[in-house]
């Protein structure tokens, strides 16, 4: 049964599509099918979109709207967030749906925060949302959608003063059936020794190792079997919407395993093998390699997603080259940018208009697990 607010939700929609229909500007369509129409188009032209009238504007800003784009988000190329943190850090953005004369230029986005700091680092992308957070000040989070320019501060965590952080871990992730964000930090203490003493998991409302956003669980996955002496698991990513393994090694290859069967550790396929492959590009001087808080370290090698269509696949080289590369034909190409850093992180970044007012109308809850 309906509650109150519910009914009034849909009739306030109802007359807006019916407003919708009947404006001259749409050419009397009816709203399904200009949302259908803009919904098949790239971010950057639904932005420009926004500028033809007020009437546009407002059609744009429609939830419904944002929702079928995003579920379209496999029909154009995603984008690429190039992150730089020397000598301050700073955001790059590189749509790989529009090259210009067969360059790929990177631009930077422009933060609405009250301040941006010098030092902050990504925890990652979700459904267009980036999370973001500052290395001082017990590590404030921050969603924020760098094409609607909107942000949130999430509430700051708590760290005891006596214990010594060794070791501090962010994670990001929406739930599609519980439709909730959430945001995760991992911090692992030592008492004055070497040795590890706690761990604490603060949620916001190596075999290896998942979290389940549902649950708030951890669970182990088994690694592909047969890594063999020369053979190391070097990272994890999303292919084709599979959790993949990344099997580099010592000789430069790279072998890409694809996990069928969440619960079935037989289920790991061997799917392709990557040619070990130096970019023209491909620096060898570059700014000097830092440490990295969120538990990451630089990788001469990573693996990103597929671009559109599934065909080829992306990848980043020494942190200062993107390549992609064609498992059927075994072709290589760099990808040249214009604008970006000497060197850079990189993850892949699928822009959206979601609104994040909307996405965190509740104000968010946090507690803490310890392990």
């Amino acid at each position: 049964m309906e509650s109150n607010d519910e009914n009034e939700h849909n009739r306030n929609r109802s007359q807006k599509k019916t407003h919708l229909s009947n404006s001259p500007g749409l050419g009397g369509l009816p709203s399904e099918v200009v949302f259908d129409i803009l919904s098949r188009l790239p971010l950057t032209s639904l932005l420009q979109c926004k500028l033809v009238s007020q009437l546009y504007y407002s059609l744009v800003k429609y939830q419904c709207l944002t929702s079928m784009h995003l579920s379209r988000a496999n029909d154009h190329n995603p984008f690429v967030v190039c992150f730089s943190d020397y000598p301050i850090s700073k955001l790059y953005f590189v749509d790989l749906n529009s090259p210009e004369n067969n360059m790929f230029l990177a631009r930077t986005p422009n933060f609405c925060f009250e301040s941006t700091p010098p030092k902050f680092d990504i925890v990652g992308s979700c459904n267009g949302l980036l999370c973001l957070y500052y290395r001082f000040n017990n590590d404030p989070l921050f969603i924020f959608n760098p094409f609607t320019r909107e942000y949130r501060a999430l509430p700051n965590l708590f760290t005891p003063l006596h214990l010594r952080v060794l070791r501090v871990v962010f994670g990001f992730g929406f739930h599609p059936r519980i439709k909730k964000y959430k945001a995760i930090k991992i911090v692992y203490y030592r008492d004055g020794t070497e040795a590890i003493r706690m761990t604490e998991v603060y949620v916001h409302t190596l075999d290896i190792i998942s979290f389940d956003l549902d649950t708030e669980e951890f669970q182990v996955i088994s690694q592909p079997i047969g890594l063999g002496l020369n053979k190391f698991l070097n990272h994890l990513v999303t292919l084709n919407n599979r959790l993949s393994a990344v099997i580099s090694s010592q000789f430069g290859e790279n072998d890409i395993w694809v996990l069928k069967d969440y619960n079935v550790k037989e289920s790991w396929t061997k799917e392709l093998v990557i040619p070990d492959y130096v970019p023209q590009g491909f620096r060898m001087n570059c700014a000097p390699r830092c440490y990295r808080p969120n538990g990451t370290r630089k990788r001469a090698f990573r693996v990103l997603c597929n671009l559109k269509g599934g065909d080829e696949i992306l990848f980043s080289y020494g942190d200062n080259c993107l390549v992609s590369f064609n498992p059927g034909c075994g072709e290589f190409k760099d990808i040249w940018t214009e604008g970006l850093p000497t060197e850079f992180e990189t993850i892949v970044h699928v822009g959206s208009l979601i609104s994040i007012a909307e996405a965190f109308a509740s104000h968010p809850t946090q507690h803490h697990l310890v392990a």
